[in-house]
Order: C-alpha cells, then structure tokens, then sequence
C-alpha cells in the first residue's frame, strides 16, 4: 500500500472481530474490511464502498450474532453510506447512502455506525451547516433505511464538531459531541432513540477526539483530549468519565494521562464485568508512542498508564477491542521505513 489512513475495530463476545480502514492502494481510496474468527485468521480485505471517490471516514460494528455494520464517507462529503456483511462476507449489502434522501442537502463532516443483539443498527451524521444539525439514520433488519432528524433539545446548542456512537447489545446507545465550543456532551439513547445531552466536563479548556463505550450493563466510559485548566498546562491530556446506567448519571471527570507531552487519537472499551481498558498516542520524549491504560469497576480508580509498544517510528491514531472475557486488541498505524501499516498488540487482562 502507498498509505494507510483512519482505522477503526470491532469485536463482540465470541472474540470475532472486524477492522476497517482506507488504503491508497489504488485510484481512488478505497474503504477496507477484514474479518476474523478466534482460533482462525483474518479474512482477504473486501473493499465496501460505493462512492467512487476517495474516502476519508470509516467506522464498522459487530453484533454477537456475526453481523457487521460498516459506514463510509467521501472526502467531499457528497456521499455516504452504511454497508451490512452478514457474517460470511460472501456479499456486501450495500444499504443505501444518506445524501439519497432529501432531507439531508449538507455535506457531512462524519459518520459513526452501530448495532445491538437484535440486529437492529443505528448510524448518526455530522453535516456542516450553520445550525450543526445531526442527523440518525436507523436500519432495522426487515425494514429500509430510515433517515431521521436530531433536531432542537436533543443537541447541544452550539453547532457540533466532533463524534463518537455506540450502541450496546440490548438496544441502548450512547453517543458523545464535542461542539464548536470546546464542550464535551453525551445523548443517551434508550430503545435507540435520542434523549437529551448533558455536558459532562466544565473546563476553560477546548475539548477534542472524544470517543465513548458501553457495556452489556448499561454503563458507559467517556474519553477525549484537553488541556488541564485546573493546572495551567497548555497540552492536552486524556481525560474519561464514567456514566452509571442505574442512575443515569456521569462522574466527574478524572486525568487518566501523565506524560507532559500532547496526548492523541484516544479510545476506550469495555470487558464484560465493567472493567474499562484505554489507548492514545503520546511522545515520551521521542516519537509518538501508544500507551494504554486500564479502570478497574471493583475499586472505581484508573490504574497507571504503559506503554503497549516500542518501535522506534512515530505511532498513531490507535484504537482497542476488548471481549466478554477481558481479552483486549490495539490497533495503530506506525511507520515502518516504507509505509504507514497497521499494527497490533494484545493487553492482559484485569484478573
């Protein structure tokens, strides 16, 4: 490959697993999937895109009954799409690109993807116009693709910038904004329908690369990038928060970071007891490394972050799965003298 650009992961329970990313292999970008199953290995790439042009934005999801959801989008904006694999990969069913409905005339800015144990999937947009409307487009399995407007008190009211979607097994999802403030939002989403967002962090500071997680209880873990006001540090930090599903309610957020150095491209998921595992992309006096850290749900506290790798090239844009059973996959781009080519590296457990 010529280049590699943004890369997402998902894996569900049974530890199968799915990636996506954008290669420059060929005119245009194509958007990439490959699939594995556990004891297996990965599939042949499979391009999914429909667009025809170069795509800049993926995201994919993966149920506990195999079926993958997968979004793209074009450089332009002018088109976007969500594509369904069934699990084999035999064939892509394309389902249908947002711009085809009139009610969306803007070009987007990003599209996020998910699905719950029911097969029912749910994909929201971002569209740069002067109002920072977002849109939700929700597929059910027998049904078309729907597209329907997030609009007025569901959205924070300065126009949006940034986000991130969720959505767990028993059709609840979550969904984190960074608006063109600098402020950190999160809309909870019951039965996959939007309720209202609340801010969840108070600093001075302007907020970035906000990324959420959900686990099979409810529970969510909030990450993103910020300078720590409360210390006058002027480089961001990974900061999380963490939401109580039985409460419906965030905790204050906490610094998970500790290198002085501007922390990047942060990620987070869940294991099936609670635990929370994190990655981002920070310089430790060198290049760009990764670094993980991990929240354990029985003492409520972040441990110390490590680094997962140490190559000698500059590392990015990491993102990690985690399964039922607390098995967890990192996935960055790093520099191998030649290319950007994807990495990987398993994490232990929390006992």
């Amino acid at each position: 490959y010529s280049g590699i650009g943004p890369i997402e992961r998902a894996v569900n329970s049974r530890g199968e697993a799915a990636v996506v990313w954008v290669t420059s292999f060929s005119t245009p970008d194509n958007a990439n999937l490959s699939y594995f199953l556990p004891g297996g290995s990965w599939t042949r790439t499979l391009y999914f895109d429909t667009s025809g042009a170069d795509i800049v934005d993926v995201a994919v999801a993966i149920n506990d009954n195999g079926i993958i959801y997968a979004s793209w989008r074009n450089a332009t904006g002018s088109a976007h799409g969500v594509t369904k694999f069934d699990g084999t990969l035999a064939t892509p069913d394309v389902l249908g690109a947002f711009g085809a409905t009139p009610i969306i005339t803007d070009t987007s800015i990003s599209i996020k993807v998910g699905v719950d144990d029911q097969n029912d999937a749910l994909a929201t947009a971002l569209y740069k116009n002067e109002t920072g409307i977002s849109f939700a487009a929700i597929q059910n399995e027998s049904a078309t693709l729907g597209i329907t407007a997030i609009t007025g008190s569901q959205l924070p009211t300065a126009p949006l910038a940034e986000h991130d979607l969720r959505v767990g097994p028993n059709s609840i999802a979550m969904e984190v904004f960074v608006d063109g403030l600098g402020d950190v939002y999160a809309n909870f989403f019951p039965n996959l329908a939007p309720d209202l967002p609340v801010l969840i962090e108070t600093q001075s500071s302007i907020a970035g690369e906000p990324r959420v997680a959900l686990d099979d209880s409810g529970n969510g873990m909030a990450v993103w990038i910020q300078a720590d006001a409360a210390n006058s540090e002027f480089f961001e930090s990974v900061f999380a928060a963490r939401f109580d599903g039985s409460t419906v309610t965030w905790s204050v957020p906490v610094k998970i970071s500790t290198l002085a150095a501007a922390a990047k491209m942060p990620d987070v998921d869940f294991d099936a007891a609670g635990n929370a595992y994190a990655v981002w992309a920070q310089s430790d006096t060198g290049p760009d490394s990764i670094f993980s850290a991990r929240y354990d749900v029985s003492s409520d506290t972040w441990e110390p972050p490590v680094s997962v790798e140490s190559e000698t090239q500059a590392a990015k844009e990491p993102r990690i799965a985690v399964n039922g059973v607390g098995d967890a996959m990192v996935v960055w781009i790093q520099f191998n003298g030649v290319n950007d080519v994807p990495y990987s590296a398993n994490l232990v457990p929390l006992p």
